[in-house]
């Protein structure tokens, strides 16, 4: 049993009652329960613990205006504390307790109607224009601190000033299930102050409920809930003014572990960082906000409208309300049996609004020019998208005080192919870049982008923040600057990453862990070269500006540069040896008018191109291959690392059921050369392979194919083997 109280504030928990009351009637059976009809019969209740795991219900309006002079005017004494919780149930029966008044109980713990309840029902109250003041935690209008309990039904209004976990309805719960309940009230707080729930966890639930609130205070404030924290949020609503210092939102301002879904706020914001609509810190690829929205026109921080995550045009916000919360894709876009078509910045701006509803497949047909369009991003992307060797131009994001700022603010499980931005600009504080700001366990394929990055960490041309994704074909070509954490390519690229036949061109400026292509770099990394002027105080090198792993077949200009050496196992070489085709062909680089590694020809050099640099041949690459990225349908996120590999790589995926998983290594022929079947448990696991068939002979280089089968479902990548 979770209680939110410090043990250094418990000396202040304890009250003493003063007040007795008249007893109802009923013996608090739940088949006669306790019959509260009077006031005397709620000052009884409130001060007799004995009757507090007992029945009761409500039999008719109670106005308690005099609940101001009780306990010598210290104001009502909550029902339920930490020595005694409530633990019956409450049934107000749709009437109505107005004008209670618990104003003068400072230092009080778990303090409202109710202190302290736990495996308690209670329901079908209504408590209007309620005064509550408290210097202790756990503060609510209805209940100071809830766990294990149902509420239903219930609706409170009036003003509330507490310090910390501080809710209109409820200061804090844990394994609560709050529905169908209306808020209507002022609150002052300290931190972690909600509409409803100033802290709620544990598997907690909000239902179908409404608050209509104006919160003032500092850190940490939400329309609905300061903070949730394994929980689930749906069909609900705010209509909210919040006044604070930092983490401020409409919905909830702090989200970890848990999921919003069907719901929707009007707010007005206003604050120093870390500001939001619909929430302000949200780890997504822990989390999820399905569904959810405002109107870009009518909610303001700082008033000004912004566009963040839930962000809908005026027109689409009022379809979505007045069609009980849906909207239908296949009257938005054209469609080519796999992809829905985006040939306008208003199919853009359309696409960004159903990628938050569900994991969709897109595609451009045309170039987009948005210098007329500030302010418009994916701030959440798990579907696909292709750029079909189409550009997004002048591209531009003017958000100083945000985290995850990008074309796609955050990519989770995605697919991004053949996209090109050119002349981005992006001002961001933590993963910010052109492409993508934060991205998790997703494919990025012949991706090019041009522009400029600011930010504080976590920063890069083409993604800020890279974890257990793969990166292929791309390249960036313009300035990023950042204080730590800062690359050309890729701010921080961590885990069970890959970053292959890639380059940067332009200039990457920081104070700690700079790199032409990496701030950080912990992946299989290679076929990557830099001509990337690279400025920094401490940890700045040509390639990256810490590693964990040393990097295959790649090169810096030193000349353009002025840095030589090796940086993890990369190698400087004069201009004249970067632009001479032997220099790639020996490293073993797959290059056009060459058959020795290859012929599919990913990179050429030509002195008309790129400076006579070795460029992409983008338009011969259109078509993300389905075996080098995860499934958005299976989910069994396929991935190795390293790759390319010598002579083991080890095999992560996801399974779905305890039926037997089948992994199988086929070469390029598509012959079987290996298999291995067991029953994994479900969830992430590894097998490692050798590099071996099945009679334990070592294979030759080559790319080869892995295919892993679980509970009916198969993905396949592509692996390449270099010795």
């Amino acid at each position: 049993m979770y209680k939110f109280v410090l043990s250094l504030l418990l000396t202040f928990c304890v009250f003493s009652l003063i007040a007795d009351g008249v007893q109802p009637i009923g013996t608090g059976t739940e088949n006669d329960p306790y019959q509260i009809a009077t006031l005397d019969n709620l000052l009884w209740f409130s001060t007799n613990d004995s009757s507090w795991s007992s029945h009761f219900i409500q039999t008719a309006d109670i106005d308690a205006s005099d609940t101001e002079s009780w306990n010598d005017y210290a104001g009502f004494s909550p029902i339920g504390n930490d020595d005694t919780m409530f633990t019956g149930s409450y049934n107000g029966n749709d009437y109505v307790i107005s004008n209670l008044d618990a104003s003068e109980l400072n230092f009080v713990c778990n303090l409202g109607f109710f202190g302290y309840i736990f495996s308690a029902t209670i329901q079908n109250v209504h408590l209007n224009d309620a005064t509550v003041l408290s210097r202790g935690w756990e503060t609510g209008i209805l209940v100071g601190l809830s766990d294990t309990s149902y509420i239903n039904n219930c609706s409170v209004s009036g003003t509330l000033d507490a310090t910390i976990h501080v809710g209109g309805l409820i200061g804090a719960c844990s394994e609560t299930t709050i529905e169908n309940c209306v808020v209507d009230c002022e609150i002052v707080c300290n931190n972690l102050g909600g509409g409803f729930v100033g802290y709620m966890r544990n598997e907690s639930i909000l239902r179908g409920c409404t608050s209509s609130v104006v919160i003032q205070g500092s850190n940490d404030l939400g329309g609905l809930a300061g903070r949730a924290d394994d929980s689930l949020i749906e069909n609900c609503n705010s209509s909210v003014s919040i006044s604070g210092t930092h983490t401020l939102a409409g919905l909830v301002a702090r989200v970890e572990h848990s999921q919003i879904s069907n719901s929707y706020t009007s707010a007005s914001i206003s604050g120093e960082t870390k500001l939001g609509i619909l929430c302000a810190i949200i780890e997504l690829h822990e989390s999820e906000v399905r569904n959810s929205f405002y109107d870009y026109n009518d909610s303001t921080i700082n008033n000004s409208a912004k566009w963040l995550l839930g962000a809908m045009s005026s027109e689409i916000y009022s379809e979505w309300m007045l069609n009980d919360l849906t909207l239908d894709i296949a009257s938005s876009f054209l469609n080519d049996g796999d992809y829905y078509l985006i040939s306008t910045p208003g199919d853009l701006r359309t696409a960004i609004v159903f990628a938050q509803i569900d994991n969709y497949a897109f595609k451009l047909t045309n170039d987009l020019n948005l210098s007329s369009i500030h302010e418009l991003f994916f701030p959440y992307f798990d579907g696909r998208f292709d750029g079909a060797g189409f550009a997004v131009e002048s591209f531009s994001l003017h958000y100083s005080g945000y985290n995850r700022v990008g074309f796609f603010g955050l990519s989770k499980h995605a697919r991004i192919e053949n996209l090109i931005i050119n002349d981005g600009y992006v001002n961001g504080r933590w993963d910010c870049a052109i492409l993508t700001g934060f991205d998790v366990n997703s494919a990025i394929y012949n991706c090019k982008t041009s522009g400029q990055v600011y930010g504080a960490s976590n920063c890069g041309g083409l993604v800020g923040f890279s974890i257990d994704s793969n990166i292929d074909y791309s390249s960036f070509t313009g300035t990023v600057a950042a204080s730590e954490y800062v690359g050309g390519l890729v701010g921080k690229l961590t885990t069970y990453g890959s970053c292959n036949n890639c380059y940067t061109r332009g200039e990457v400026t920081g104070s700690n862990y700079v790199g032409g292509v990496f701030g950080s770099a912990n992946g299989y990394i290679s076929f990557i070269y830099s001509t990337t002027l690279v400025y920094g105080d401490e940890n700045t090198y040509a390639i990256a500006g810490i590693s964990q792993r040393s990097f295959n077949s790649s090169f810096w200009d030193m000349e353009v540069t002025g840095m030589s050496g090796s940086n993890y196992g990369a190698i400087g070489l004069t201009t004249n040896d970067m632009k001479d085709f032997s220099t790639y062909v020996g490293a073993g680089w797959d290059m056009l008018d060459e058959t020795i590694n290859g012929d599919d020809d990913y990179w050429s050099i030509d002195s008309e191109v790129n400076d006579g640099y070795p460029h992409i041949l983008l338009a011969d690459i259109v078509s993300l291959d389905e075996s080098s990225q995860p499934s958005l349908d299976n989910r069994l996120s396929l991935n190795n690392y390293p790759n390319p590999f010598n002579p083991t790589t080890t095999i992560s995926f996801n399974v779905l059921s305890n039926d037997e998983t089948n992994i199988s290594f086929y070469n390029i022929r598509g012959e079987l050369v290996f298999s291995h079947k067991q029953n994994y448990s479900v969830g992430r696991n590894k097998f490692t392979w050798n590099g071996k068939d099945t009679k334990n002979r070592c294979l030759a280089s080559g790319t080869y194919f892995c295919r892993i089968q679980n509970c009916g479902d198969s993905e396949v990548k592509k692996l390449v083997m270099i010795k």
